[in-house]
């Protein structure tokens, strides 16, 4: 059953012993690293996966989780980049958790490629700039409101409504200054 669940995720499932080898690597992580599991199965995981720029800071981490289970990622969900085979870095968020087995602390890690989220991050932040440019430039004046109450404007509506800042006109109701 643990195969099946495992090998049907979409995210990639690693685990790696407490000298930082890696145990486990479901089909998701080879997909998503392009390593099979026998390429990586016994590999410290810092060494292939983690940007070279981070590793010292891994392995400073990775000391402190082998004493204690303990470590800034642990039991969060956190974005980072990662390594594929390629060398082509990814960024990706990983959900980790620290497993003792006997006298020592394991980890296993859920990772998942949001190179698509970022993308779309990143092409709405350029739209809301386009849209920002447009709407601070115009020489018509733009306002938006919702239930009643100006919400944002620019500065072509100041000047048609007489404010000075958007201080003063942000929250006035439409109708009080609309004319009747």
């Amino acid at each position: 059953r643990l195969r099946a669940i495992t090998g049907s995720a979409k995210d990639a499932i690693i685990m790696m012993d407490n000298s930082g080898l890696v145990t486990f690597w479901n089909p998701a992580a080879e997909a998503t690293f392009g390593y099979a599991a026998k390429e990586v199965t016994g590999r410290k995981l810092h060494e292939f996966l983690v940007p070279e720029r981070f590793r010292a800071a891994h392995a400073a981490a990775y000391g402190r989780f082998r004493a204690t289970g303990e470590g800034g990622a642990v039991g969060k969900t956190v974005e980072l980049a990662a390594t594929r085979k390629d060398g082509i870095e990814l960024p990706a968020e990983l959900s980790l958790s620290a497993i003792r087995i006997g006298d020592k602390w394991h980890s296993v890690g859920i990772v998942r490629d949001i190179t698509a989220r970022k993308q779309a991050e990143a092409a709405l932040a350029e739209s809301e700039l386009t849209y920002r440019r447009v709407f601070e430039s115009s020489n018509d004046a733009m306002v938006l409101f919702e239930s009643g109450k100006f919400l944002d404007c620019n500065e072509a509506a100041l000047r048609m409504f007489g404010y000075s800042t958007r201080g003063e006109f942000l929250g006035k109701d439409v109708g009080a200054i609309s004319p009747p």
